[in-house]
């Protein structure tokens, strides 16, 4: 919005002086209310040594590299979880038609 300036020097003049738009603080987030997949984005992202980052600028700021690694990692956890739970449910059928 253009304010004409009393100096004359600029033709712009902030309305909020002194205020940081661009400043946040470190948000720590909810961990009950993140689903699954969120509480696992941020323990590899901890893991990987990017957490700091993540809560201090967001996730926007990592790299593609970063953001792609994280969410390898993310699928490669799923796949692992899925593999363990249908086979905890083969050994329990197994179990069942043995008795």
């Amino acid at each position: 919005m253009y304010i004409p300036s009393d100096s004359g020097h600029t033709p712009y003049r902030s309305q909020d002086k002194g205020v940081n738009h661009m400043s946040r603080q470190k948000e720590i987030p909810d961990l009950d209310t993140l689903s699954r997949e969120e509480k696992m984005k941020y323990e590899i992202a901890g893991e990987l040594g990017l957490l700091d980052r993540v809560l201090e600028d967001g996730w926007k700021t990592l790299s593609a590299k970063e953001t792609g690694r994280i969410g390898g990692l993310v699928t490669r956890r799923k796949r692992e979880e899925k593999s363990r739970q249908a086979h905890s449910e083969s050994m329990k059928d197994t179990t069942d038609r043995m008795q």
